[in-house]
């Protein structure tokens, strides 16, 4: 018999972890199948023991670059963010994901497991062990989503301010003994919200978590559990869900917004409204590629890297993946800069099994070998692993900011062009690719590719 537990991290991802008896087999009757346990081996863990979360120490502030510092090479470089979307493989389509919303669901299952199941998402997050990892990304989830001081940008949560919204849910079989230790690790690291569920009303169930990711998205991220996803096996669905509605701290002049050509990949061409602005911005520009970053109000911003030919997209998206351009991104200089670039709207929906799978994420995808014993007693039920990871996105971009729901060492690039006293002139007019960043924490909240603005 199979038993799934989803787990969902929002702009929206879903992982499904279900039980099954040794054999593997489906019982399609509609009698219930006799539930065999799970007999570990000697060298498998039962985690009754020597798997143990301390409770989290809060310090009163938040130190965001003392947490940065003691983090890992892979994770200040933001290797994961880069990882993901160098398996999403360069196509023709727009791409959109939130990194940091699939890692921090990653993160939740991190909690629950051991063995290699441990080892292989602790080596894809690359921030240490589970306990590390959880202080790690419960000190970024309050950093994240701290109210900001009242400023001249920012007054309070008025209109004018950005807005960024970080949730995590548990939804229990209320029949499945988990461990409470394990529920308890969730919300004391990550704030998550508990909801028993009874999932022999499957649809109720699905409508139920559907409606909460709905609502911590504002209305953004609808039905991101479709129908048959969930069973009366499931066992659990975890949820992380994320929100962004960011201004631009220089928006720009409606007035100034014309149509334009944007040609896509293929050298064809396709009218577009383009906004328009000559401001001053962190920027680089060489022969190969432009990169700006347009602040947000607050420590936030989007970067855009932009090929100088159409043709080189590939070649650009692939040196961005293997973090060719990280230390450039972060040493922007401050320019005038004639900029231009389309109005857009993106959503997709995912399935990440495969995509996870080529990170290096296997075993919890094992019926037999997936290890989540932190979660329960493995060796008295039968045994969890993941059956499904589904990641929904959205982003719209216009004259007045962004709304988004949903994530090595620098080599320098050619030598910049030399500065003039003229502005430097950057339009958007084919396909680029965008990121979302926390300007402290140096995270990626999302990214993705615009290959056609209008699509």
């Amino acid at each position: 018999m199979r038993m799934k537990l989803n787990l969902l991290a929002g702009f929206a991802a879903a992982l499904a972890l279900t039980a099954c008896s040794p054999d593997s087999s489906v019982n399609t009757t509609s009698e219930k199948a006799t539930v065999v346990p799970h007999q570990p081996s000697a060298t498998e863990s039962t985690q009754s023991t020597e798997f143990v979360i301390p409770p989290r120490v809060k310090e009163p502030e938040i130190d965001i670059s003392g947490l940065m510092e003691k983090t890992s090479e892979s994770f200040k470089s933001d290797a994961f963010a880069r990882n993901l979307f160098a398996e999403m493989k360069e196509n023709i389509e727009n791409q959109f994901v939130s990194p940091y919303s699939i890692s921090t669901a990653l993160v939740m299952l991190y909690g629950g497991a051991a063995g290699v199941t441990a080892e292989e998402l602790g080596q894809v997050l690359g921030s240490g062990d589970a306990v590390a990892t959880l202080n790690l990304y419960a000190g970024l989830q309050d950093w994240l989503t701290k109210k900001p001081e009242l400023s001249e940008k920012n007054e309070g949560n008025t209109p004018n301010g950005d807005t960024l919204n970080i949730a995590n849910s548990l939804w229990p079989n209320q029949g499945f003994p988990f461990r409470q230790e394990y529920i308890r690790t969730m919300q004391d690291y990550l704030s998550s919200e508990v909801y028993p569920t009874d999932y022999s009303k499957v649809e109720e169930a699905r409508g139920e978590i559907n409606q909460w990711v709905e609502n911590k998205t504002e209305n953004l991220i609808k039905d991101l559990i479709q129908p048959g996803v969930l069973s009366e096996n499931t066992q659990m669905t975890l949820v992380n869900a994320i929100y962004f509605k960011g201004s631009w701290e220089k928006p720009f002049d409606k007035k100034l917004t014309q149509n334009a050509q944007f040609t896509l990949l293929d050298g064809s061409q396709i009218e577009v409204p383009f906004m328009s602005q000559q401001e001053n911005y962190h920027y680089y520009g060489d022969e190969t590629l432009q990169i700006v970053r347009l602040p947000y109000r607050e420590n936030r911003s989007m970067v855009i890297i932009l090929p100088r030919d159409t043709e080189k997209f590939a070649e650009v998206r692939e040196a961005y993946c293997q973090g060719k351009y990280q230390q450039t991104i972060n040493q922007l200089s401050m320019r005038k800069v004639n900029f231009k670039m389309p109005r857009f709207k993106m959503s997709q929906n995912l399935d990440l099994n495969d995509l996870l799978i080529q990170m290096g994420v296997k075993t919890m995808f094992d019926p037999e070998k997936a290890d989540f014993s932190g979660m329960y007693n493995r060796g008295e039920l039968p045994n969890l692993f993941v059956s499904k990871v589904i990641h929904q996105a959205f982003v719209e971009v216009d004259e007045v900011g962004t709304e988004a729901a949903a994530a090595t060492a620098g080599i320098m690039l050619t030598k910049a062009m030399p500065q003039s006293e003229k502005p430097e002139v950057m339009i958007v007019d084919r396909p680029f690719i965008i990121l979302i960043k926390e300007n402290i924490s140096n995270q990626t909240l999302f990214e993705g590719q615009v290959m056609n603005p209008v699509e």
